[in-house]
C-alpha cells in the first residue's frame, strides 16, 4: 500500500521535510523583548514531537517599531539569536524542519495584546510607526503612521536582510 502524498518527504532546495504537514505561523504574542522563551519551546515543540514536517514560529519583527504588539518575537538584535537557536535546535532534533516568518507591522503596529483588545492602540508606551502611506490601520482609532521615505525603505530592507542572517544563524 502506497503512503498518501501528504506523508511523503518534500525536498526544499538543500533540505528535506520528512512529510508535507506544516505548522503555519500562529500569533501568540508571548515574547518579552522579542526573545523566544519556554512558552514557545513547549507550544512549538509539541508540533515537532508530533512529527510535523515543518514547524514555523510566529511572526518575528525585523525591528522594534515593526512589532504588532509588545509580545512579538523579534530578530532585530544579535542577542535574540541564542533563544531562537534553542527552539530551532529542539525542533530539528526531532527530525523536522524549523522555519520562521520575518515581518514588519507597518501601520498595524503598537497595539494591545489580542486578548486585551485586538487591534486597539496601547494606552501608553506607543512607539512611532512607519508605513507606505500615512493611513491608520483603523481610521479614528489607530495612530497615524509616518509615511516612509527612501531612507526608511532602504532601512527596512536592510533590517529584513539582517533578520534573515540571524534566522539562518539560529
Amino acid at each position: 500500500m502506497q503512503k498518501p502524498l501528504l506523508f511523503t518527504p518534500l525536498a526544499l532546495r538543500s533540505v528535506t521535510a520528512p512529510n508535507r504537514c506544516v505548522v503555519s505561523p500562529m500569533v501568540q504574542y508571548r515574547a518579552t523583548d522579542g526573545q523566544v522563551n519556554d512558552y514557545h519551546l513547549v507550544h512549538l515543540g509539541k508540533f515537532a514531537l508530533g512529527k510535523f514536517g515543518v514547524v514555523f514560529t510566529e511572526n518575528c519583527a525585523v525591528e522594534p517599531r515593526g512589532r504588532v504588539t509588545q509580545g512579538d518575537l523579534g530578530l532585530w538584535d544579535d542577542s535574540q539569536i541564542a533563544s531562537h537557536k534553542r527552539l530551532a535546535d529542539f525542533i530539528r532534533g526531532e527530525g523536522v524542519l524549523s522555519a520562521t516568518q520575518i515581518t514588519h507591522s507597518g501601520r498595524k503596529g503598537s497595539t494591545k495584546l489580542m486578548w486585551e483588545a485586538e487591534d486597539q492602540p496601547l494606552d501608553d508606551g506607543n512607539w512611532p510607526l512607519i508605513a507606505p502611506s500615512p493611513l491608520p490601520y483603523l481610521p479614528g482609532v489607530s495612530q497615524v503612521p509616518r509615511e516612509m521615505d527612501r531612507a526608511d525603505m532602504d532601512g527596512v530592507v536592510a533590517d529584513f536582510v539582517a533578520a534573515t542572517r540571524r534566522a539562518a544563524e539560529a
